[in-house]
């Protein structure tokens, strides 16, 4: 109703957490799957695709994390981390036993006296690369703005915990540690981007990603020395940048045609861009003439030659993020997602299981626009010719294929 789109949403904030100082509740894996199974239905029938995520706690409680995942899986989108205990090195096997689900990173707090340093090098670690190394969507941090005393709060509650801006009443704020870390990320990889697989240097750790715009943005960190580093994307140079002893740089190198090798859609905290703008219902119409389609006979998608659409390449944007949707066959009520074989794409009903599909619009004609739809393996794409394959696949080619959105 305000225009606020909601990406995500926890069942229970800190589920194993009970204390008689703050608002808490139990969840126990039987009762998150009662309450996954009564709210993602509901919210599915009513055309919401916000995504339903679980745990919401520490990464020293995995295992827990775990028996809720195998208890409501099937339900759920995925989990969401706290780092107030463990590291998220024990993300590495957790992601592989749930790799169909996201990872968000939702919470962290600062505590007592800032030391720059200390500060900075423990959020790096515990938030930033260590989160987003392990494929995690989103780092959040709480609370945005305190005042001097660190509240509001409840006088039961958290007395030393910091924003990242502390608010004088009198007038004036100054700037937490953290709040330079915010900078540094959301400036290199704002909503939207979608992450890359890097290959570091000695001493200097990197993330990187390609922003909706097309540019590509990397961060370092440099633990000793460091020196000047070289950036190839691929074949082609990037440029050199001097990474000093024992910093943080970010760089933004401007869109150049940059290949995703194997993007995963990251949110980070930023001014929410405005959504695209799809018809209730429409078809994708590819360069050369074919369109987006779910069989009715089985679980295959595939490219239509059919002169004219109809129901069975019939689909709807739900959205699912920040300029992220997933795709819903009208006819079958079925999701698009990743089938048996590598790249080739399927439709299924279960919603957990959909791609989410970062949007870029490339082109807007006589009230239509032309679209890329790329998700954690390349961007969709079709054969040029059906004879090689009538298949929906996630392409890595040399350039983006874009779909045109006809209005169903």
């Amino acid at each position: 109703e305000m225009g606020f789109p909601i990406s995500a949403l926890a069942l229970q904030n800190e589920c194993w957490h009970s204390a008689d100082s703050a608002p808490t509740m139990l969840l126990d894996p039987e009762e998150t799957k009662s309450l996954a199974g009564f709210l993602v239905p509901m919210l599915r029938q009513n055309g919401i695709g916000t995504q339903i995520l679980v745990h919401d706690h520490n990464y020293d409680l995995v295992e827990k994390a775990t028996d809720l995942m195998r208890a409501a899986g099937d339900l759920v989108d995925g989990t969401a981390w706290h780092a107030y205990g463990g590291h998220p090195r024990v993300l590495e096997d957790f992601v592989k036993e749930f790799a169909q689900h996201e990872v968000f990173f939702f919470e962290q707090t600062a505590h007592g006296e800032s030391n720059f340093g200390g500060d900075v090098g423990w959020a790096l670690e515990h938030l930033y690369f260590g989160s987003l190394q392990h494929g995690s969507r989103s780092v959040l941090h709480w609370n945005v703005a305190l005042d001097p005393r660190n509240g509001p709060r409840l006088e039961s509650t958290c007395p030393t915990c910091r924003g990242l801006l502390t608010v004088d009443p009198a007038g004036g704020f100054h700037e937490e540690p953290e709040y330079t870390l915010v900078g540094h990320f959301a400036g290199a990889l704002p909503s939207g981007s979608v992450m890359v697989d890097v290959d570091g240097v000695d001493g200097v750790e990197v993330v990187a990603g390609i922003s909706p715009s097309g540019a590509l943005g990397v961060v370092m960190r440099s633990r000793g020395p460091g020196g000047a580093v070289e950036l190839v994307v691929g074949q082609e140079p990037g440029g050199v940048v001097d990474v000093p002893e024992n910093s943080l740089v970010s760089v933004v190198l401007p869109s150049g045609g940059w290949r995703v090798p194997r993007p995963l859609p990251c949110f980070l905290a930023q001014p929410v861009q405005p959504p695209v703008r799809f018809p209730s219902r429409f078809y994708l119409r590819s360069f050369h003439g074919t369109w987006v389609a779910a069989h009715g006979e089985s679980s295959a998608a595939y490219q239509s030659v059919a002169p004219e659409p109809g129901l069975w390449e019939l689909w709807r944007a739900i959205p699912t993020g920040n300029a992220v949707y997933a795709l819903q066959s009208v006819a079958h009520s079925s999701f698009l997602h990743k089938g048996g074989k590598p790249s080739v794409l399927e439709h299924s009903a279960v919603f957990a299981s959909a791609l989410r599909f970062v949007i870029r619009i490339t082109a807007e004609a006589e009230g239509r626009i032309q679209v890329n739809l790329i998700a954690d393996q390349g961007s969709l794409g079709m054969p040029e010719k059906t004879s090689d394959g009538p298949y929906l696949k996630q392409e890595n080619s040399s350039g983006w294929e874009s779909f045109w959105v006809v209005a169903g």
